[in-house]
């Protein structure tokens, strides 16, 4: 049983549903001190970027959005791409291919 397991069956889909999209915001908390094309203004302004997580913000959202959503095939497809573009950064990044 996982977090969102145990809301859904403690509260109603609606307040879990609220929920989650707030924990959600938590990822763009900046964290990343990685210097990078995608984070220099970030560094240099705040000192810490937000856009690791970023993408993982936006499957989230986009996923939380689908439940209620009438072209869920379309929204699982758009989660699934966001999933797989932040796997291709993330990899690029550890084996610094992209940058």
């Amino acid at each position: 049983m996982d977090t969102s397991d145990f809301f859904y069956i403690k509260f109603s889909k609606k307040y879990s549903t609220f929920l989650l999209l707030l924990l959600s915001f938590l990822l763009l908390i900046p964290n990343d001190k990685c210097y990078n094309p995608f984070n220099i203004w970030w560094i240099d302004k705040i000192g810490y970027s937000p856009l690791t997580y970023l993408p993982t913000f936006y499957a989230i959202q986009l996923s939380v959005c689908g439940f209620y959503n009438q072209k869920k095939g379309l929204v699982l497809i758009s989660v699934y791409i966001i999933c797989l573009a932040a796997l291709f950064i993330s990899i690029g990044h550890r084996l610094h291919f992209l940058w």
